[in-house]
């Protein structure tokens, strides 16, 4: 039998909010039946509103991030803007590039990339002039300021040294998120490598693993037993290739990215 209606309503002034102190207000509801405990259940409502003002709290402050610093790099997951990885370990200093700048860069990559993956699934050599997609990418990095170099040898260097080591592409550039610590990112290449579950992050220049721990870590699938890092540029070795990187050190290397993680999180206040 019902004896009691109650109701929670809070609401809130949010300054942080795309627009300049947006109210909220939440509500919870409950029906008492005979022999529930009314102050129990108060309590447990009224965190209900809680909930959703610090939600919404976060929603603003990301949003209202994204519209002050358009040059970052963002992923929306359920109305919150998660950070990119790559936007925290360089702590937003690449952004800060001038666009054309930029372009001839990615476009680089775009390219390396893209006849990477082909060899991986074809098992055969591509030149960017063989590949349609690329024709736009070529005429940026051609036409571009920087005057970059396009240089595949070794890349098709490296391919050859490791194929046999190689099994099939699982995923490539698939994004992960994650929820604990807000950020999110695409990683290149997941490949059993080595006879191990690898992710293999496919670099112009060769860094570290910190990026690539957090793809591990943030893999729903939970299945990575290394990491790796292929260089795909110019180099001087004798062999024509710079060979691979390899790490089975997730959590060290994890724990390294969190760190800076929340450097940026200091400074940015997202």
């Amino acid at each position: 039998m019902i004896i009691e209606r109650i109701k929670v309503e809070k609401g809130a002034v949010l300054p942080t909010a795309p627009y300049a102190n947006m109210r909220v207000v939440f509500s919870a509801e409950a029906i008492l039946e005979e022999g529930d405990n009314a102050e129990k259940a108060f309590l447990e409502l009224s965190e209900l509103p809680d909930q959703e003002l610090r939600r919404a709290k976060l929603k603003a402050e990301s949003e209202n991030f994204k519209e002050q610093n358009q040059n970052f790099r963002f992923y929306e997951r359920d109305g919150f803007q998660y950070v990119s990885c790559t936007t925290i370990l360089s702590d937003g200093k690449d952004f800060f590039m001038p666009p054309y700048e930029l372009k001839q860069h990615a476009s680089v990559g775009n390219i390396y990339h893209k006849l990477f993956y082909l060899m991986l699934m074809d098992k055969k050599w591509f030149t960017p002039e063989d590949v349609p997609e690329l024709e736009e990418d070529l005429a940026i990095v051609r036409t571009g300021s920087l005057h970059l170099e396009i240089d595949c040898e070794p890349m098709k260097a490296l391919y050859e040294a490791i194929k046999d080591d190689l099994g099939d592409p699982v995923a490539i550039e698939k994004t992960v998120y994650n929820d604990e610590i807000r950020v999110a990112g695409t990683y290149d290449l997941k490949i059993p490598y080595q006879g191990k579950m690898t992710l293999v992050d496919l670099k112009k220049s060769v860094g570290d693993f910190r990026q690539n721990a957090f793809y591990a870590v943030s893999d729903p699938d939970k299945n990575i037993a290394q990491l790796a890092i292929f260089k795909l540029g110019s180099t001087e070795n004798k062999c024509g290739y710079t060979k691979p990187k390899v790490t089975t050190d997730i959590t060290g290397n994890y724990q390294d990215f969190l760190k800076v993680r929340w450097k940026f999180y200091e400074r940015w206040g997202v």
